[in-house]
């Protein structure tokens, strides 16, 4: 038989103070894990790689609470080399408002993870779970294929000649290292405004809400080599006080190893991936939006 049980990480076991934001958050978790049948365990006061009335040879445990990255993959290594099934809780262990450095490692520490023989899930997946088990269901978490998912951003400024600016940065990393691109990066499971926190990581300026507008999504399977990648593409259209405001403070970092605004034409050609297309498409976009204001 399968079992479930919740383990919580917390201030006692060595990990950060939680926010309170963050605290309502994981009390909803913890309280709907209870309600789906799921009891929380604690370590064996003999054996703290076992955890009370959970059997390693048919238990899955989801780890969950606030804790510092080192700590978080040293729990979920000492569960699994005793023989437990480990399953993290993403969206109780981050939140939008923890520091970049502190995502940054949790980050990683969630790659980590799952290159590890262990699994990520939202909150929501996990209750799914349990009610699988009640139902004498195999946990599955990975039932098909996946892909991972991308925003790309264009910014375009509106020129007095009809043309556009454009924001463009260069890659420091492969693929397509030193070229040109629009700003964007991979979406993390956590993201709520993933093309925002991208575009303040590279260009170190974020968006306000509904500044942007989607444009596309890039579907083909080779559009990148590192394998299958959706794109999901955005436009930020850049006008008058709020335009002004923001030229001086675009500055590269993270991924771009430089920034520059400049005509679109005159790097249209030089783009990476299939960012010649996306850009076509947001210039399109910007002046469908321009021509329904006049």
């Amino acid at each position: 038989m399968i079992d479930f049980a919740t383990l919580v990480l917390n201030e006692e076991d060595g990990a950060c103070k939680p926010l309170e934001i963050g605290s309502e958050r994981l009390a909803k978790l913890r309280a709907d894990l209870v309600a789906a049948g799921v009891p929380e365990a604690k370590s064996c006061a003999d054996n703290n790689s076992l955890l009370t009335g959970l059997d390693p040879a048919s238990g899955y445990v989801f780890v969950t609470g606030f804790s510092p990255a080192d700590k978080l993959i040293e729990t979920c290594k000492r569960l699994r080399d005793a023989g437990y099934g480990v399953i993290v809780v993403f969206d109780a262990l981050t939140h939008p408002s923890v520091s970049r450095s502190d995502r940054a490692a949790r980050t990683r520490a969630f790659h980590a993870i799952e290159s590890d023989s262990m699994q990520i899930a939202s909150g929501a997946q996990c209750v799914h779970l349990a009610a699988r088990l009640k139902k004498g269901k195999k946990p599955l978490l990975e039932i098909y294929a996946k892909c991972a998912v991308a925003c790309t951003t264009a910014i375009l400024m509106p020129r007095d000649d009809g043309s556009f600016d454009g924001v463009f940065i260069v890659r420091a990393d492969d693929p397509f290292e030193g070229c040109w691109a629009l700003s964007g990066g991979f979406l993390e499971p956590w993201d709520i405004d993933g093309a925002g926190r991208e575009l303040n990581e590279e260009i170190s300026v974020r968006p306000l809400d509904g500044e942007l507008t989607l444009v596309l999504v890039q579907l083909d399977p080779e559009r990148d080599p590192r394998g299958p990648v959706k794109d999901i593409v955005k436009l930020w259209l850049l006008e008058g006080e709020r335009k002004e405001r923001l030229l001086g403070k675009f500055a590269a970092a993270d991924d771009a190893r430089e920034l520059k605004v400049m005509k679109v034409e005159d790097v249209m050609d030089k783009l990476a991936f299939d960012h010649k297309e996306s850009l076509q498409a947001a210039i399109a976009k910007a002046r469908e939006i321009i021509a329904k204001r006049q």
